[in-house]
């Protein structure tokens, strides 16, 4: 059975842990690197990644599992998770529809 975790700065993801995620803090892009590569090699389903630090993770995602979700962090979104679904879109459909 897959689970799922989240990945970010402590303050902007600690509640997940209410819901039974696995929270998992970082404090650095490299820090969130490793973690990354880590969780990929255990038996997430889901990972969630605050938005602050998905640019340092977005070219190391080659799998569809775990599938991986930006979310807003403590400080608001930045845009970046609309701008990866606007490209993956845009992509998969070969022209802008949203």
């Amino acid at each position: 059975m897959y689970r799922a975790a989240v990945i970010g700065g402590y303050d902007s993801i600690y509640g997940f842990a209410s819901a039974g995620m696995k929270i998992i803090p970082v404090t650095s892009d490299e820090e969130c690197v490793e973690e990354f590569k880590k969780a990929c090699g255990r038996n997430y389903g889901v990972l969630f990644i605050t938005e602050n630090y998905a640019p340092a993770v977005n070219e190391l995602i080659t799998a569809p599992i775990p599938a991986v979700m930006y979310i807003p962090s403590q400080d608001g979104g930045s845009g970046f998770a609309k701008q990866e679904l606007h490209r993956l879109v845009e992509k998969a459909a070969g022209a802008d529809l949203l």
